[in-house]
C-alpha cells in the first residue's frame, strides 16, 4: 500500500471536509409538491403522518412531541379535538404542500404567490419562525362542505416542529370562496 505524504493527506482531508459541509448548505428557495426533492419529501410525509395519527387519535400529549415549544405553552386541546373530529367524519388527502428555505432569517413574514391562472390562485402569508419551513394543507376526499387542515412545521435548533396548525372552511357546497364570489356577480349581473 502507497504512504500518502502530508500534502496529499491535506488535499484528501480537505477535500473531504468540503463535500461534507456543501452537503450541509441549504440552497435559499421555494418548492411545491413535486419540486421538493425525494428525501426531504418523503421525510416531511412520516411527520405529517406521525402529526395525523396523534390529531386524528384525539391525543394532545403524544403530539406534544412533533409541537415547538410555545405551540406547546399554548394549550392546543380544544384545537386538537376540533381537528380530531373533521378528521374521524372524512378521509383526509394532501392538497398542497410547500419547502421553503429563507435566505435570511430577519424579516417576520414571507409570502409564496401560486399563480395557476384559474379563479383559485392564491398567495400564502406565512410567519418566519426559522432559515427552513414546511407546509402542508389536506382536505377531506368526499365532501361538499370542507375543511382545510393547514399544519406549518419549522426546523428549529431542535428538530422539526408545528408551528401552526388552523383548521378553516375550505368549500362551502362544493365551491371555493372566489368561485361563490364569481356567482354571485353573475347572479347580480342577471338581476
Amino acid at each position: 500500500m502507497k504512504d500518502l505524504y502530508p500534502n496529499q493527506f491535506k488535499a484528501l482531508l480537505f477535500s473531504v471536509l468540503f463535500f461534507t459541509l456543501q452537503s450541509c448548505v441549504v440552497t435559499p428557495g421555494k418548492w411545491k409538491n413535486d419540486q421538493i426533492s425525494a428525501g426531504k419529501r418523503d421525510d416531511f410525509h412520516q411527520l405529517n403522518t406521525e402529526a395525523l395519527k396523534y390529531l386524528k387519535a384525539n391525543d394532545p400529549i403524544g403530539l406534544r412531541a412533533l409541537l415547538s415549544k410555545e405551540m406547546v405553552e399554548d394549550k392546543n386541546e380544544r384545537k386538537v379535538e376540533l381537528i380530531s373530529n373533521r378528521l374521524n367524519d372524512n378521509t383526509y388527502k394532501l392538497l398542497d404542500e410547500y419547502y421553503v428555505a429563507h435566505k435570511y432569517q430577519d424579516s417576520s413574514m414571507d409570502t409564496v404567490r401560486v399563480k395557476d391562472g384559474s379563479v383559485n390562485r392564491y398567495a400564502l402569508v406565512y410567519p418566519y419562525e426559522a432559515k427552513e419551513m414546511y407546509m402542508a394543507y389536506f382536505i377531506p376526499e368526499k365532501s361538499a362542505n370542507k375543511y382545510m387542515l393547514s399544519l406549518v412545521y419549522a426546523k428549529l435548533n431542535y428538530g422539526w416542529k408545528i408551528v401552526k396548525m388552523e383548521l378553516e372552511p375550505y368549500t362551502i357546497n362544493g365551491k371555493t370562496a372566489p368561485e361563490l364570489f364569481n356567482m354571485a356577480k353573475e347572479q347580480y349581473a342577471k338581476k
